[in-house]
């Protein structure tokens, strides 16, 4: 893997055990070869958020020194879109991601993370 990984979620979760958006993100850097990265959100509550809740200056601020970051979702994507850093966009992990039911999605989903750390 070419340098430190930045995984970038939503916000936080109201699950603090056994969190299955957790798992599925931990299943994933896993299986892409990635056992160690540093991980925030991009909002900082839990519950409701909209655009205006971003934290753009954290995410400037804590973005730095990473030469590969990757975003969980379109929301927090478009958040790195808006600050201009490049990324990576991987679908959100929550159970409740729908294109994640189709296995053969999120495998081409999984090569196209594990093209990015490696090159």
């Amino acid at each position: 893997m070419k340098g430190k990984v930045l995984v970038l979620g939503i916000n936080p979760s109201f699950k603090k055990k056994k969190n299955p958006t957790l798992i599925r993100l931990h299943r994933w850097m896993k299986d892409v070869g990635c056992d160690v990265f540093s991980f925030t959100n991009v909002v900082h509550k839990e519950g409701v958020y909209n655009k205006s809740d971003i934290d753009y200056n954290w995410i400037t601020e804590c973005s730095q020194g990473y030469e590969k970051i990757v975003c969980l979702g379109d929301f927090v994507s478009s958040a790195m879109l808006y600050i201009d850093l490049p990324h990576h966009r991987m679908p959100h992990p929550s159970p409740l991601n729908r294109r994640l039911n189709d296995k053969a999605y999120e495998r081409e989903q999984l090569d196209l993370l594990k093209e990015y750390l490696w090159n």
